[in-house]
């Protein structure tokens, strides 16, 4: 099984993911390095085979046709922050299931 990670803020991407938990999602499956919407092209082929994508903040808006064309065997995207209205919808056009952390993020910011 192949995972992409994927987000245009790749600074944010450590923060996120820890070696630690990396090393742990590495176990189940293989793992790409951070890519940005810039990459994607030239690492179609991987993409194609991924079966999820993680990611966070800065997560790239692609258009229907782009999901489609980078992710065919894409299952689930694993979003680790909030809102994921400006992104989500092709994802979720194309059967992807897209799952976020918003309700985490609201604790702190009720309390």
């Amino acid at each position: 099984m192949k995972i992409a990670f994927i987000t245009n803020m790749k600074f944010q991407y450590r923060r996120v993911y820890p070696k630690r938990i990396l090393d742990e999602i590495e176990k189940y499956a293989e793992i790409s390095e951070v890519m940005n919407k810039r990459d994607l092209g030239k690492n179609k082929e991987y993409l194609r085979e991924c079966e999820y994508i993680f990611s966070t903040w800065g997560m790239c808006k692609l258009t229907k046709d782009e999901v489609k064309e980078y992710f065919p065997k894409v299952k689930a995207l694993f979003y680790a922050a909030g809102t994921v209205q400006y992104f989500a919808k092709p994802f979720l056009e194309c059967g992807i299931k897209v799952f976020s952390a918003f309700a985490a993020n609201a604790v702190p910011v009720i309390e």
